[in-house]
C-alpha cells in the first residue's frame, strides 16, 4: 500500500506527540471480594481505651501500701534509708553518754531509722515510737548497731542533760524491759486483775520478786498504779544489770478462797466504767445493773445481794452485808442495785466481791474496783 506524503506527516506528528506525553499510573484497585452479610461487633465498654502497645513497653512495679505501726512499734525502714540492726541488747539513752538517762531497751533484732551520729563516732542517734518516748529519739552506742546507709548522715550534737527524760540508773540497779506487749498485774500470778500494759523494749527498775521467782514486781508510774508498783511474768522480760533481787510478800490473791466460787455476773449498767477514782476518805455509791441469764427467776426471800470477800482485807463498803432482792426478777429481765462506800485514806488500788447469793451458794459474782488518788494541786 502507498501512502500520500500528506498522510505520511501526520503519523510522524502522531507519534512525536504521543512519545513527549506523561505517562500517568492508575490508582492501585482493591481485589473485588465476594459479597457477603455484615457480622455485628461487639461494642466496647465506655471505659474501655484501645491504645497501640509501645514499642518497648516499661513497667511500673505497684508500690507496695504503707502499713499503720502497732503500739511500740516502727515501720520498716526502706532498702536505702540510714538505718541499723540491734546486734548486742543494750540500753537506749536520752543522749550520747552513760551519764543521760535511760529512755527504752534496745534488744537484739530491733531495727531503728538512723538520724544521725555523735561527734565522737561512739553513737548514733535513732529514731524511737513516740509511745513509748515521747521526743521520738535516742543515742545507741555504735557497736551495738549493724548499720547501713550511714555514710553521710549529720553529726548531731549532744542535748542538754534532762534528768526528767527518763530512768536515772545506778550502777548495778536491776532493769527489766519487755520482749513483747506484757500484761502488768496487781499480783505475782495470773489471777490478778490487769491494771496496764508494758510495750516491747519498755524498760522498768525492778524492786522484788515472788518466791517462786516466775515474777517481777516492777516500780510504774503513777498512771498505772497508785502505789506505783506492778507485777509481770519473768519469762517475758529481758534483765537488765543482773544484781540480787530480793523475795517480796505479794499481795493476798483477788478471788475467793473458800468455796463460793462462780462465774461473773453479767452487767447491763456499770457506774465504775465512768468513775472509778475516789479522793482519800470520799463517801461514794456505785450502781449496777445485772441480768438473770439463768434458768430460774430470782425471788425476794431466795435471792440476796451479798458482801463476800476484799482484796488484802481491806474493806470499803458501808452497805450492809446481805439484804433481800426488792421484787421478782424473771428469766432475761434485769436488777438494779447499790453499794455505798467510803474510800481508804491510804492511795491505793481496792477490790471488794459482792454477789447475786441463793443461801450460801453464790449465784454470780460482782467485782467492785475502785482507785484511791490524791487530789490534784
Amino acid at each position: 500500500m502507498r501512502f500520500s506524503p500528506a498522510i505520511i506527516v501526520i503519523l510522524c506528528l502522531s507519534l512525536i506527540l504521543s512519545a513527549c506525553a506523561p505517562v500517568v499510573h492508575a490508582a492501585a484497585q482493591p481485589l473485588l471480594q465476594a459479597t457477603t452479610t455484615p457480622t455485628a461487633q461487639p461494642t466496647p465498654s465506655p471505659t474501655a481505651t484501645l491504645q497501640a502497645e509501645p514499642a518497648n513497653p516499661t513497667l511500673t512495679p505497684t508500690p507496695r501500701p504503707t502499713a499503720t505501726p502497732p503500739p511500740g512499734g516502727l515501720s520498716w525502714p526502706s532498702l536505702t534509708d540510714p538505718s541499723g540492726i540491734v546486734s548486742t541488747s543494750g540500753l537506749i539513752r536520752s543522749g550520747p553518754g552513760a551519764d543521760y538517762p535511760v529512755v527504752m531497751a534496745a534488744l537484739a533484732g530491733m531495727n531503728f531509722p538512723v538520724l544521725g551520729k555523735s561527734a565522737d563516732d561512739l553513737y548514733w542517734q535513732v529514731r524511737l515510737p513516740g509511745d513509748i518516748v515521747p521526743t521520738g529519739s535516742g543515742w545507741i552506742p555504735t557497736d551495738s548497731l549493724y548499720t547501713r546507709n550511714t555514710e553521710n548522715v549529720a553529726v548531731v550534737y549532744a542535748p542538754p542533760l534532762e534528768p526528767w527524760l527518763g530512768l536515772n540508773v545506778t550502777a548495778g540497779e536491776p532493769l527489766s524491759a519487755a520482749v513483747v506487749t506484757i500484761n502488768l498485774r496487781f499480783g505475782p500470778g495470773f489471777g490478778y486483775p490487769v491494771i496496764g500494759y508494758a510495750l516491747r523494749g519498755q524498760v522498768y527498775p525492778v524492786t522484788g520478786q515472788s518466791t517462786d521467782g516466775l515474777w517481777l514486781r516492777l516500780e510504774v508510774p503513777f498512771p498505772i498504779s497508785a502505789d506505783r508498783t506492778a507485777w509481770v511474768y519473768r519469762a517475758n522480760t529481758y534483765a537488765f544489770n543482773g544484781g540480787v533481787i530480793p523475795v517480796v510478800e505479794a499481795p493476798l490473791p483477788p478471788y475467793l478462797n473458800y468455796d463460793q466460787a462462780a462465774p461473773a455476773c453479767p452487767l447491763v449498767v456499770n457506774s465504775l466504767l465512768v468513775k472509778n477514782t475516789f479522793g482519800p476518805s470520799e463517801h461514794f455509791s456505785v450502781q449496777f445493773e445485772v441480768l438473770n441469764n439463768t434458768a430460774n427467776t430470782w425471788s425476794p426471800g431466795d435471792i440476796d445481794v451479798a458482801y463476800l470477800t476484799a482484796l488484802n482485807n481491806r474493806s470499803f463498803k458501808t452497805s450492809p452485808n446481805r439484804r433481800d432482792i426488792d421484787y421478782p426478777v424473771e428469766v432475761g429481765q434485769t436488777y438494779r442495785f447499790e453499794i455505798e462506800g467510803q474510800a481508804w485514806d491510804i492511795p491505793g488500788y481496792y477490790r471488794e466481791i459482792w454477789a447475786l447469793a441463793n443461801g450460801t451458794k453464790s449465784v454470780c459474782l460482782v467485782y467492785v474496783d475502785i482507785w484511791v488518788v490524791n487530789p490534784q494541786k
